[in-house]
């Protein structure tokens, strides 16, 4: 036997669904139980999150189960913090128009997520948004940035794959992985050096207040 007992003692289908949980983590960062149901009801079932935690940890990650959320995310292993070549979702991965989005969405998922069990907002909302906190975005890059999101399983599409010609009321589904994208360090560098938006500097004091409260 080797290193991984486990996994070679595994029934085919469950050892497929290990491999299959472990490219999703290092290609998207994040596996969501409402897009995934399947890799994320494998992870939180029985003794696989450790497993699959030891392998990981073997090249310098590690997992984090969010069940309150309902989502695994990838990370750097405490004990690989330092190492150079170890990549993880982060706002230095992102150019200055799609981090400004991203925290219009992450605004836009803390404003509902006290409200709404599932949140939703349509194309036109979320440009009004990016207009009111005067971050305006041409539309090719929008759209970039939008599908880039979904691949990182930060959002998802309902309905479009953004190339129609009318895509105004086209639904986008926020996960909550979005308050996991950047940390509050990550964000404050972000908005200290890439926004001018008073506005959108405010609302990120106001909802870190109001989840302190709590």
């Amino acid at each position: 036997m080797g290193e991984f007992e486990y996994l070679e003692n595994m029934r085919p289908a469950d050892a497929d669904l290990f491999k299959r949980c472990i490219r999703e983590l290092l290609d998207s960062t994040f596996i969501v139980r409402d897009k995934d149901a399947n890799l994320y009801d494998f992870i939180v079932r029985g003794s696989n999150a450790e497993e699959i935690s030891r392998y990981l940890k073997v090249i310098g990650y590690d997992i984090t189960v969010m069940k309150e959320y309902g989502f695994v995310m990838l990370k750097q292993s405490e004990n690989d913090n330092e190492t150079v070549g170890i990549k993880r979702l982060s706002f230095q991965q992102f150019t200055n128009d799609q981090i400004h989005l991203l925290l219009v969405l992450w605004e836009t998922y803390l404003s509902k997520m006290n409200s709404e069990k599932e949140i939703y907002i349509t194309f036109n909302e979320l440009n009004d948004r990016v207009n009111y906190y005067n971050v305006p975005i041409k539309l090719g890059v929008e759209k970039e940035a939008l599908r880039l999101f979904k691949r990182f399983s930060l959002i998802d599409f309902l309905g479009s794959d953004l190339n129609g010609s009318d895509i105004s009321d086209m639904s986008i589904r926020l996960y909550p992985t979005l308050m996991f994208s950047m940390d509050y360090d990550q964000l404050r560098t972000v908005l200290n050096e890439h926004i001018n938006s008073i506005k959108l500097e405010d609302v990120f004091d106001n909802n870190v207040e109001e989840e302190t409260e709590e």
